[in-house]
């Protein structure tokens, strides 16, 4: 199943920008959706971590530090906007872009993710182009250009 979804995305070969090998935190509870992001991140060359809520999202992010975190909204246990809210608390993790990936594309909830200060919010089902385009596009701006 996941070989044919990644088929069907088109992914064979990503776009790879010069930054070095980026870590990036993907938070979803839906392991195919987990399984999807994780290749597609890592096709890029990133190295990728996972957590299946927000509780071991966090738990990840204070341990690892990563670079980027990909997050679904809404998760069992602690959604990604409370898992979004601990970390603006946290002197640590504060810095780290935060994109936000949801099944729910109402204007509300996304209104309420940018208000909160996420980098982006992208809707399910994700298309791993628009995927690596905005991670490419959050590096640039967060680490420079690769030139």
């Amino acid at each position: 199943m996941i070989k044919e979804l990644l088929q069907r995305w088109g992914i064979k070969k990503a776009p790879k920008e010069d930054f070095g090998c980026r870590c990036v935190l993907v938070v979803d509870d839906n392991k195919v959706d987990l399984t999807l992001l994780k290749r597609t991140v890592e096709k890029m060359g990133h190295r990728v971590l996972t957590a299946e809520n927000g509780v071991a999202g966090l738990q990840l992010a204070k341990k690892e530090r990563p670079d980027l975190i990909l997050s679904d909204c809404r998760m069992p246990e602690m959604d990604g906007v409370a898992m979004y809210k601990q970390m603006m608390e946290d002197p640590e993790l504060k810095d780290i872009p935060f994109v936000f990936l949801t099944a729910v594309d109402s204007p509300n909830n996304i209104v309420e993710c940018f208000d909160i200060g996420a980098a982006n919010y992208i809707c399910k089902p994700i298309k791993p182009k628009l995927l690596a385009g905005q991670i490419t596009a959050i590096f640039k701006e967060h680490f420079g250009s690769s030139t």
